[in-house]
């Protein structure tokens, strides 16, 4: 068995040849070692290479625009949906959004006619008279068409007026750019409204830890926000409305370029809100987390607006206290104290304007 470790007796002829044999030994040995040796550092190489390889990879895939997982984005397929809603004579409900002075235009109930090179034609009936004041002007727009399945499938999309033309008496040809891509749901689930500036006693918008995530315990670990509103103090940032849901603000575009928000579809935003309880004159301290939907760039007005949802939310745990205890939202769930707020504004809303009307 350990034969081979020996020299056999008959070839122990003389000195030279004893010698002669070890150095032989000893030389077949090394060889085979260094032969171990050239293989460590083969494989330790190509193990260098693929965890490179891995890392660049992952690197890329990192860099990829993010993209929610309800976008439809292929032009194929929005081609496709499209002229399925002509052919299903599925209905658009058009909205647009409140305008400077507080007033919101009607919204418009019409159907697809045509696609266009790069827009969509609608013909849209019962309308007096529109003006040139109209294109450039963003709406949102929802609509339902059935699938292969005959279930019915709820769009939505944001775009621009991009040509009017008068057809006939009170009918009106409506063209939109044709979206980037189209959002599988459906119209809003909860109340929404522009609260007045009155109502809205300060806001606040800090970035989420960049790495954990974590979310403040403390309304004194915030530090100090990247955005605010300070009535009469500090307008960097303006709610154009909310809901029990989500919301949406508009950023001044040189305010968001100085803050260290890039306002990217999915970012995480702390916000705090404080509203007036007009009945017993006192505040409504909430907080949100929230995720980012839907930026949209006004280069006419040089602002940035954004829909939010909010993920989970927080208040103080006791009047005397900083510390914040969070919540979690449930899908399609609602802030319950954000929307007994929203319902009391809506129905204070909706008596004035009734005595309005009786008047």
């Amino acid at each position: 068995m350990l034969e081979h470790l020996f020299i056999p007796l008959n070839q122990l002829k003389s000195t030279e040849s004893v010698y002669a044999l070890v150095k032989k030994t000893f030389e077949e040995r090394s060889v085979s070692y260094a032969n171990l040796g050239d293989i460590f550092f083969i494989l330790l190489g190509v193990i260098a290479i693929a965890l490179l390889g891995m890392a660049i990879i992952a690197y890329r895939n990192s860099r990829k625009k993010y993209i929610p997982y309800d976008w439809i984005i292929n032009p194929s397929e929005l081609n496709k949906i499209f002229n399925d809603s002509i052919d299903q004579r599925a209905r658009y409900e058009i909205t647009f959004p409140v305008e400077e002075n507080g007033t919101r235009r009607p919204g418009i109930v019409t159907a697809l006619s045509s696609v266009g090179s790069g827009v969509l034609n609608f013909d849209c009936a019962d309308i007096e008279n529109l003006s040139s004041s109209w294109l450039g002007r963003d709406a949102e727009l929802y609509f339902k068409v059935k699938n292969e399945n005959k279930k019915y499938v709820f769009y939505s999309f944001r775009s621009v007026i991009d040509g009017i033309r008068k057809l006939r008496d009170s009918t009106w040809m409506l063209s939109f750019r044709i979206p980037s891509h189209l959002e599988t749901k459906q119209k809003r689930n909860f109340l929404r409204i522009t609260p007045s500036v009155e109502h809205v006693m300060g806001l606040a918008i800090w970035q989420t830890d960049p790495i954990t995530g974590a979310l403040p315990s403390d309304i004194k670990l915030c530090g100090r926000p990247v955005l605010a509103l300070v009535p009469g103090r500090v307008n960097q940032v303006e709610l154009k409305d909310i809901s029990a849901g989500g919301g949406r603000i508009t950023v001044r575009k040189e305010d968001a370029e100085n803050s260290s928000l890039e306002f990217n579809i999915g970012e995480r935003l702390v916000l705090l809100l404080d509203l007036l309880e007009p009945e017993q004159n006192t505040r409504l301290r909430l907080l949100f987390h929230c995720k980012v939907q839907n930026p949209f760039i006004d280069f006419a007005k040089q602002h940035i607006e954004v829909g939010i949802q909010f993920i989970e939310w927080g208040k103080i745990k006791e009047a005397t206290s900083s510390e914040i205890e969070w919540f979690k939202i449930a899908k399609l769930g609602e802030v319950e104290p954000l929307g007994n707020w929203i319902m009391r504004r809506h129905l204070e809303s909706y008596r004035e304007n009734s005595l309005v009307d009786d008047e």
